[in-house]
């Protein structure tokens, strides 16, 4: 018989080969080292460690582990008032133990003293499973958005990724791709390329965040408790991810009013992956103007991420095109009122928040 306990230091090497199985990285196998490494610091040592909600195993009755959920504690307010939440990633079973073992999981952890849980990268297994368990999806906050700067590089991008092998007639092409999209961009009153933004922008530290938040988001009413160490650990391992760049920019006027902020990771494929922009519903124009010409100055080809349904005509206004393909945002919680709130826009909850930061990524060789 099974039994469902917290995952502690002793499991790693295990749940590591659990995990490899599951999720083979892209670049090969990774050496248990960096699986250790990873484990550690994202489950056992962060800034929550010492919190009674903590990331789960499940134990088979001949003490092997065939199932892992990783969970991260953090802090919300609701309408000012502080809550526990959590962050759910890394779920993994062993492939011959799929089915109730995984239900087990999720029911301990939704379950568990938070008062909110989230995962937002989910794929359809762990969909139907979250359901079953008691949990939905908000299809509002699994929207996800796309803005071509360069679109016929976007376009190789786009074919070589889909059908490999087009690779290399994509590395052919583009030379030929920059000179069209260098003629697309001087077309008069054009489209795709940014205007210059009227605005300036400035380095964005965590401390900053912090003390402007409750004013960048006073609209909204469930928003995250930023504290300086915690905020400071996100903000790292972002950075952290290999072959990313992560830009973090601070948005005044010309009068040095603060009007928000955007983070997003210059990826080496020419993506801007947005990871957060927060801005009042004034400002949030401006500071997307200043983000999708930030990106397209650094040479990038598109600038994508999770939509915010609070700021969706915002993004529309701005040439963004809408998708619901990929992962999904899954919510549970004791009062489904708090859940209402993220059907409706009202939840501030960006990926800088979820699982993005906790991805898995060995460095390449």
């Amino acid at each position: 018989m099974s039994i469902i306990r917290t995952f502690r230091e002793g499991d790693i090497d295990a749940i590591a080969r659990l995990h490899q199985e599951v999720f083979p990285p892209d670049t090969g196998p990774a050496e248990l080292d960096v699986y250790r490494t990873y484990f550690r610091d994202t489950f056992l040592t962060g800034p929550r460690a010492d919190r009674e909600i903590a990331s789960l195993v499940c134990e088979d009755d001949d003490r092997s582990l065939i199932g892992f959920l990783g969970v991260i504690p953090f802090r919300m307010a609701v309408d000012g008032r502080p809550i526990w939440a959590t962050v759910s990633t890394q779920f993994c079973v062993d492939p011959r133990r799929r089915g109730m073992t995984g239900l087990k999981l999720l029911r301990h952890h939704l379950s568990g003293p938070q008062d909110l849980s989230i995962s937002d990268e989910a794929n359809a297994i762990t969909l139907r499973l979250w359901s079953f368990a008691g949990g939905e999806a908000v299809t509002s906050c699994s929207l996800h958005f796309l803005r071509p700067l360069r679109p016929a590089a976007l376009a190789l991008s786009l074919a070589a990724a889909r059908r490999p092998g087009l690779a290399r007639v994509a590395r052919g092409m583009a030379v030929p791709a920059r000179l069209v999209d260098s003629v697309l961009a001087r077309v008069p009153q054009t489209r795709l390329r940014p205007p210059v933004p009227q605005t300036r922008g400035e380095s964005l530290d965590a401390s900053t965040m912090v003390a402007a938040l409750p004013e960048i988001a006073r609209e909204r009413q469930v928003v995250p408790l930023y504290e300086p160490d915690a905020l400071a650990w996100y903000l790292q391992r972002a950075q952290a991810i290999p072959g990313g760049d992560v830009q973090r920019v601070l948005v005044r006027n010309r009068k040095g009013k603060l009007l928000g902020w955007y983070i997003y990771d210059r990826v080496p494929d020419g993506t801007a992956q947005l990871l957060q922009l927060a801005a009042p519903a004034e400002a949030a124009r401006d500071v997307l103007d200043h983000l999708l010409y930030d990106a397209w100055q650094a040479g990038m080809i598109v600038v994508q991420g999770r939509l915010d349904p609070a700021l969706a005509q915002v993004y529309s206004d701005r040439f963004c095109l809408f998708s619901r393909r990929g992962p999904w945002m899954l919510v549970h919680a004791r009062d489904p009122a708090l859940v209402h709130r993220f059907h409706r826009g009202e939840a501030l909850f960006s990926p800088l928040d979820g699982e993005y930061c906790m991805r898995f990524k060995p460095r390449p060789g």
